[in-house]
């Protein structure tokens, strides 16, 4: 059965994004699920593909109930096949994010990597059904900052948990992501392909805006900040 692909066109010029307005997909094939875990409940089974078409393996799916609240959000990852398969969901609408970080591949649901290029898709839920056939495109791969933040005076890095960067879209600043170092004190952070600013802050630290950057698809720059201690 050929499957349906629920995305609008994955690229244009620039990274995987979320279309600031969804629009309804095409029906996908719903079939009768047995055996199920909840007379009361459905599933979700599609693929993952990339931008050429080809399965994505590792990926994270995240099923977002458009009309419900925050909680625990359903979550799969795909096979060697790209395949998933999400249970024990609630009927009714869900979107459908996608994501790889490692790979460079950022969440398909944040405002903040939206640029236009990438709908994402919606499908129905309904009781007792899988809704299946599903194949969902992850997009493109972002830009990349990657450093660390080190006290001015000793040089030293300052340690994770007290540091948080802040960068901002200008062409909205409401679009924001906020992140900070790993556990060995550097930064990798994904960037979408639109000029941006960045804020380092740090308990007990003077808090530094670096003005804005803008970096094309898939381009890795160095940032490396020091920030220096309040008197």
């Amino acid at each position: 059965m050929r499957k349906h692909l629920l995305v609008g066109s994955l690229v244009v010029a620039g990274l995987v994004a979320l279309s600031s307005s969804y629009s309804t997909p095409r029906t996908a094939h719903v079939w009768q699920d047995a055996p199920r875990a909840s007379t009361n409940s459905g599933a979700v089974k599609g693929q993952v593909l990339d931008a050429e078409g080809q399965p994505v393996s590792g990926a994270e799916v995240i099923a977002l109930k458009i009309d419900s609240g925050m909680g625990k959000v359903p979550t799969a990852h795909t096979d060697e096949q790209g395949m998933f398969l999400i249970k024990r969901l609630a009927p009714g609408t869900y979107r459908i994010s996608i994501s790889k970080r490692e790979d460079g591949y950022p969440p398909t649901d944040s405002p903040f990597y939206s640029a236009g290029f990438l709908e994402v898709p919606q499908v129905t839920v309904y009781e007792g059904q899988t809704t299946s056939d599903i194949a969902v495109g992850i997009g493109t791969k972002a830009a990349k900052l990657v450093g660390r933040v080190v006290d001015t005076t000793t040089n030293k890095l300052i340690t994770s948990q007290d540091v948080q960067v802040t960068l901002r879209r200008i062409d909205n600043p409401d679009y924001s992501y906020k992140t900070g170092p790993d556990v060995n004190g550097n930064l990798t952070i994904l960037v979408p392909p639109v000029p941006f600013t960045i804020e380092v802050s740090a308990q007990g630290y003077e808090k530094r805006h670096l003005g804005s950057l803008h970096l094309s698809r898939e381009e890795i720059k160095r940032l490396d900040v020091s920030l220096r201690r309040i008197q």
